[in-house]
């Protein structure tokens, strides 16, 4: 179960920069000081899967390559972040039911 927490800025004051772009965050931890640090963790393991598909395509990725991201959720948002730091351009369709 994934719980995301919208407007990290009102509910910690250092969010992981991160979290603060994508605007939602799914993993908090202790830090040594005993305060509460919060980051989004999906977009790495997006990143990841991304960086490595873009690489194995046979003759190497189009030069500009355009990706649709259906939602508007936490995992949305952490993909669209994710897209931008491979270099991908985004066409982004929000759905609310």
């Amino acid at each position: 179960m994934c719980v995301y927490i919208y407007n990290i800025g009102l509910t910690l004051r250092r969010p992981h920069p991160s979290a603060a772009a994508i605007g939602a965050l799914n993993t908090l931890t202790r830090g040594a000081d005993g305060r509460l640090h919060a980051d989004n963790t999906d977009w790495v393991g997006i990143r990841n899967l991304l960086a490595r598909g873009l690489a194995m395509r046979e003759g190497g990725a189009p030069h500009k390559p355009t990706a649709l991201v259906l939602g508007a959720g936490g995992t949305a948002r952490a993909a669209c972040y994710a897209l931008r730091q491979v270099c991908v351009y985004i066409c982004m369709s929000v759905m609310c039911i």
